[in-house]
């Protein structure tokens, strides 16, 4: 018999191979597993919006409109923030919204969300 041996009497290479589908599986169930509970009655449109940015955001990128309720992002994402008014005039201008005191995005960029001319075209 050619080739090594693990410790009973299983070719080395077999073994290898056993862990990574082993791992390739675990990973398998847990994303299937995290998509089930996205697409039932637990899932809410929160849990969905951090879900596809922890898995796709990475970068650099702008955030419009985040006020009171940024999108929570991953390491490997940075976001400058843009709104249409500064931090007083969105407190102002949405003072029924924001309870007294809530912590609120204070905007990198003050510009026209639809627009964004304050950002060169590349």
């Amino acid at each position: 018999m050619c080739g090594m041996l693990d410790g009973e009497g299983a070719p080395a290479g077999v073994l290898r191979r056993s862990g990574l589908a082993a791992r390739h599986v675990s990973r398998r169930v847990r994303r299937d597993l995290r998509d089930a509970y996205l697409r039932g009655a637990l899932g809410d449109a929160k849990t969905l919006r951090e879900d596809v940015a922890l898995r796709f955001l990475r970068g650099e990128g702008i955030e419009i409109g985040a006020m009171d309720f940024p999108l929570r992002l991953p390491r490997e994402a940075r976001v400058r923030y843009v709104d249409h008014l500064d931090e007083a005039g969105l407190r102002s201008e949405y003072a029924q919204v924001l309870a007294a005191g809530k912590p609120l995005v204070v905007p990198d960029v003050i510009d026209d969300g639809a627009r964004l001319a304050a950002f060169a075209d590349e």
